[in-house]
């Protein structure tokens, strides 16, 4: 299995998901690698499996990026970041 910073993700898929999100953290809200492997540790704190979740790979890595960063204790406190069209939707590349 590859290397796994988020102990909610048990498996290659949700490892490499997961990832997936924290690349676009990095990428479009500024964060470093750490800082988001600590934000998405703190959003997912709860969740023993991301996989159990059947709607979790229904999102596209950037939305759940979006709402851990704009989350209203664990980011920015802008819930409502969907609303700003620099943010949604998501840049080409990031759909999927």
């Amino acid at each position: 299995m590859m290397p796994n910073h988020f102990p909610f993700a048990h498996d290659n898929k949700s490892v490499a998901f997961c990832c997936r999100i924290r690349d676009a953290m990095v990428r479009f809200c500024g964060v470093d690698e750490a800082t988001a492997d600590r934000m998405m540790r703190d959003y997912w704190g709860d969740v023993a499996d991301v996989a159990d979740d059947p709607l979790f790979f229904g999102e596209p890595a950037y939305y759940y990026a979006m709402c851990v960063a704009h989350h209203p204790t664990i980011g920015d406190n802008d819930p409502e970041w969907y609303r700003r069209p620099e943010l949604w939707p998501p840049p080409s590349g990031w759909t999927t």
